[in-house]
């Protein structure tokens, strides 16, 4: 992770509010979500790996109260996310005072800096939960734990048409609900760290079986959002959307710090604990020849 886009403890912000979001998290999408967006130097993705396990030593170390998932790409180039929620950006800032305080805070300088030498960049956003453009958030929490893969949709917004956008998330949920789609979704709005009019849309999956099936799944809610709403919602999405991006990534338990409850809920999959840092070898003095006795 990067430390240095904000102040060192901020990477802490995490899957708990100051120890109360953690026995939220399987119930409810949490208010905030501070995104940090690794890119990764071609060929250095297992380096990268093992750099980031010893975020979670450092965290494990000082029994933080403070979680996050970590995930790589699975499309595009490569990447790595993490994902740190909370229920309020004054939690955010709780949560900063408290890790600053902590006694392992002075090690997150060096893992810092060994992080740094696989990264050609990175960037931090903040954003805020949209409950009325998401789908059973509630399903996406309760299942999460359970999830091995998600799928980001980057969406951007002509300047503007943020009621537009409403308007045609509200008709893809209704058709959702009436053909009973079981897949959630979550969106979060970008608002500082990124361009204007950015969305975030997280559909968490168990498996990529859920891509062979989201055609059938697609096709059935067209269809039963009836020929009007369907004109409706191409013309919404044309006077709407400037551009889009989709991207699939895997979350990776060891570049993750879950809570004990979250990890409860898949503990073959979550709770591996990372790699120890390798020890350098310890040379061995030889021993000296005898010297060979005068004839």
């Amino acid at each position: 992770m990067k430390l240095n886009a904000i102040p060192v403890a901020a990477i802490a912000l995490c899957a708990a509010c100051a120890g109360r979001l953690p026995a939220q998290m399987p119930e409810a999408a949490p208010n905030v979500l501070m995104l940090m967006r690794e890119q990764i130097k071609p060929g250095r993705e297992a380096a990268h790996e093992k750099s980031e396990e010893a975020w979670s030593r450092i965290f494990r170390k000082g029994n933080l109260a403070a979680h996050y998932l970590g995930m790589t790409s699975e499309s595009g180039p490569p990447e790595a996310w993490f994902l740190l929620p909370f229920d309020s950006f004054a939690a955010m800032e709780k949560v900063n005072a408290e890790i600053t305080r902590s006694p392992v805070a002075s090690e997150f300088e060096a893992a810092g800096a060994a992080d740094a030498e696989m990264r050609t960049g990175s960037r931090v956003w903040l954003a805020i939960f949209r409950g009325d453009l998401s789908y059973r958030p509630g399903d996406a929490m309760t299942s999460l734990p359970k999830c091995r893969h998600v799928a980001v949709t980057l969406l951007r917004i002509k300047y503007g048409h943020d009621a537009e956008l409403a308007q045609a998330a509200k008709l893809l949920i209704d058709a959702d609900e009436r053909a009973m789609s079981d897949q959630p979704v979550l969106t979060y709005q970008v608002i500082s760290g990124g361009p204007s009019g950015l969305y975030l849309i997280f559909s968490p999956m168990p498996s990529l079986a859920r891509l062979d099936e989201a055609p059938a799944r697609t096709a059935e809610a067209r269809r039963d959002m009836g020929e009007h709403n369907r004109e409706r919602l191409g013309t919404l999405a044309a006077e709407t959307v400037q551009s889009s991006e989709n991207l699939l990534f895997a979350f990776n338990p060891r570049m993750s710090y879950v809570s004990g409850k979250f990890a409860a809920g898949d503990p073959a999959f979550w709770k591996v604990a990372p790699e120890a840092p390798s020890k350098p070898a310890v040379r061995r003095k030889r021993a000296a020849k005898p010297a060979h006795p005068t004839p």
